[in-house]
Formats: C-alpha cells, structure tokens, sequence
C-alpha cells in the first residue's frame, strides 16, 4: 500500500513517513527507511514529526549519534517548542554524559507541558529536582 502510494506520489509525507517506521521498526535494515525519511525532507525540510523519526532512528537504532543530534538541533531551530525533540535530544545528551544540557532540554520541555514523561537517568532526574548536578 505504501509503496504503490509513493509510487503514484513520491513526495506523498504520510506514505513515507509511514513506511519508513514500519520498515525501521521491523528491524530489516535501515538502508531504505532513511532514504524513505530523507526524501521526505527534500519534499518538506519544515515537517517536524520526519525530523524527529529521522533523528532517533539514527540515534536510538544505527547509533550515529553526531547525525541525530545536528538533526534533533536544527529541528529545534525551526521549532523551539517541539516536546518531542527536546525529550529526544535530552537522552542523547544524557548517553553523551551532558548532563546538565540534557537538564536543560528536559527542564524546557516541563515548562512547555509539566504533564510530558522525561525517560531519564537517575543522575538527570536529580538534576531537575534536587538541582544537584556534576560538574
């Protein structure tokens, strides 16, 4: 269905953005789900929820986390406020030991929705709370 969708389209964002996740969460390799998302971008490079897909699969599934997080970064700069990205680009920062940026990230995604779920370390969650991080 994706596939018929985006040959009749290729520019068609739900087609690809949707078949990019199926194809990464089935786990087969990500060769073809990230030209799916990359070619979702030369289409529409504004399209935040491809931003974000894009960036954590590169940073959770293929560990190419210098790529994730230019992408989770320049996605922020065309949309400060975006919850997802700034969860996102916090667990990256957490895995890179920037603790105290991550706190940052984590800190303006409460302010933007103090209901928003932070998946974090220990070590953050006392940052935020306890305000207690290492230098």
């Amino acid at each position: 269905m994706y596939k018929a969708a985006i040959s009749a389209d290729p520019g068609h964002q739900g087609a690809l953005l949707n078949y990019a996740g199926l194809l990464a969460k089935w786990g087969q390799g990500y060769h073809l789900p990230e030209a799916l998302y990359k070619q979702a971008l030369r289409v529409n490079p504004s399209q935040l929820v491809v931003r974000n897909n894009f960036a954590s699969m590169l940073h959770h599934a293929m560990h190419r986390l210098d790529e994730a997080e230019k992408l989770y970064r320049e996605t922020l700069e065309l949309q400060p406020s975006y919850i997802p990205v700034l969860i996102n680009l916090g667990l990256l920062l957490e895995q890179r030991q920037k603790h105290e940026e991550a706190e940052a990230m984590y800190g303006r995604a409460l302010a933007l929705d103090p209901t928003a779920t932070i998946p974090s370390s220990a070590e953050t969650v006392s940052c935020l709370y306890l305000r207690s991080c290492r230098n």
